[in-house]
């Protein structure tokens, strides 16, 4: 199962059922959403003004504002807790990660997007050295899928809002700062959001992997390399 929004444009073009198809527009709405949220949170906080914003959406200052501003404001903790690491970069791939968790427990139906979810998102990417990590160690995309689904059921019916990012998942990212931080990285990355997963294990992914019989330090372990080695990818 992919989460990316390619996946949603091409389901909800050729699809042959009517309903998934409307399933996965109601979807790529809401990874749009997202999309324009971020970017323009991005822009604020490089300085933009609302009348540049405005002008790059083609809408007026005031609509931009009113648009976006309450939403802004709702990520300043956020930006405060970034305040220390004023050279902290998230990359792509750590925000995609974490728009896929919200994806993957919106199809499972689920009320929130946990660490369990943040997983999935993490090895949507085969390409991000976190998933690549995560199966040299046998976890896979859809064994991992299989294990959530067992031990927390999808709900009756699948979600059509956006999926808030639980209070466990808020903290795995604070502790994924924390981690770039000691590791002296200029950027946050998927690497860094598995470490700030497995910190704990009393997490939702410390369920899952464990019930894949695999270990936290596991994970650390066959992090190692990645970590020492890494630089700055903003894809």
């Amino acid at each position: 199962m992919a989460y990316s929004p390619s996946h949603l444009v091409q389901q909800a073009i050729a699809d042959p059922n009517p309903g998934q198809r409307l399933r996965a527009i109601v979807d790529l709405r809401d990874e749009l959403a997202e999309l324009e949220l971020d970017a323009v949170h991005s822009a604020v906080e490089s300085g933009a003004s609302w009348a540049e914003v405005a002008e790059a959406l083609g809408v007026s200052k005031q609509s931009a504002h009113k648009r976006f501003a309450r939403a802004l404001d709702g990520r300043r903790p956020r930006r405060r807790a970034q305040a220390e690491a004023p050279h902290i970069v998230i990359t792509a791939r750590a925000r995609h990660a974490v728009r896929a968790a919200r994806a993957a427990a919106r199809v499972l139906g689920h009320d929130e997007a946990d660490t369990a979810h943040m997983l999935l998102g993490l090895l949507a990417d085969d390409t991000c050295p976190a998933a690549q990590a995560l199966e040299a160690i046998g976890v896979r995309l859809e064994s991992a899928q299989r294990v959530l689904a067992d031990l927390h059921p999808p709900g009756a019916e699948r979600r059509t809002r956006p999926v808030p990012i639980s209070a466990e998942a808020r903290e795995a990212l604070e502790q994924a700062l924390l981690e770039a931080l000691r590791l002296g990285h200029a950027h946050l990355g998927g690497e860094h959001i598995l470490l700030g997963i497995v910190r704990s294990d009393s997490t939702t992914a410390a369920e899952v992997l464990d019930a894949l019989g695999v270990e936290p330090d596991d994970v650390e372990r066959c992090l190692g390399k990645v970590l020492l080695d890494a630089s700055f990818d903003a894809r």
